[in-house]
């Protein structure tokens, strides 16, 4: 008996090439389908793995790249110190035992302005990375005004200032102007005591020009902490 002509063919060749693409194409999804879970599954373990990992803040490395040592640096202190330790001990004359007491406690006290990073490290609880750290800050300070600004320097606790404010002492005067008549955003925000807006407020205080000092406050208008803060570090160079 002959097939209707109303009846769809379904064995013939159009029919097994479309079954047979419709198995690759579900081959090939399913096959893409466990490649992405599978990288997905791999993604959430690192992220987790890397959750458990130590961040380090920008305060951490520098403290690390401080605390590196310089590769002979060690020996040669081991060296010194056996020499120190072997070698006759002799007081020089005009030593400090050899002073008055009132010159004993002059050549004692520490100018915190001009001291070295190893005359720093001399201080009890100071350490190295402290002393380094407090040159740095001093040198972009341009200066201490007081001890008290020491408790300025990150990682520096106030208890070691007061512990060795006694041994401290700094020279009026001797820290460095900036000149508002030169002075660049750049450079005052690079400073320490300005942060941005800070920056811009005595910008447009200054103005193209301020006659005198006063002039400049009365148009800053600051509050009496920014004005005790900040009036050693400003000046007008270019005075008429």
């Amino acid at each position: 008996m002959g097939k209707s002509s109303d009846t769809t063919d379904v064995s013939g060749p159009f029919f097994s090439v479309k079954s047979a693409l419709l198995v690759e194409i579900g081959c090939a999804g399913f096959l893409l389908t466990c490649v992405l879970l599978s990288h997905a599954w791999q993604r959430k373990v690192w992220e987790d793995r890397r959750a458990l990992i130590p961040k380090a803040s920008v305060e951490d490395m520098l403290d690390w790249l401080e605390e590196r040592p310089v590769p002979g640096f060690k020996e040669e202190i081991v060296s010194r110190r056996d020499q120190r330790v072997h070698a006759p001990q002799h007081r020089a004359k005009g030593s400090l035992l050899d002073l008055p007491p009132s010159e004993k406690h002059s050549q004692r006290l520490l100018d915190i302005n001009l001291a070295t990073a190893a005359e720093w490290e001399r201080l009890p609880v100071w350490g190295k990375v402290l002393s380094n750290r407090t040159v740095k800050f001093r040198k972009s300070l341009g200066g201490f005004v007081s001890v008290d600004q020491l408790k300025l320097v990150y990682g520096l606790d106030a208890s070691i200032v007061e512990k060795n404010r006694s041994q401290m002492t700094v020279q009026a005067g001797s820290q460095s102007r900036l000149c508002l008549d030169t002075l660049s955003f750049r450079t005052l925000v690079a400073h320490p005591l300005f942060d941005a807006d800070q920056t811009r407020r005595v910008l447009r205080a200054f103005g193209r020009s301020a006659p005198s000092m006063e002039v400049f406050w009365k148009r800053l208008s600051p509050d009496s902490l920014e004005r005790s803060t900040w009036d050693p570090y400003l000046d007008i160079c270019e005075k008429d």
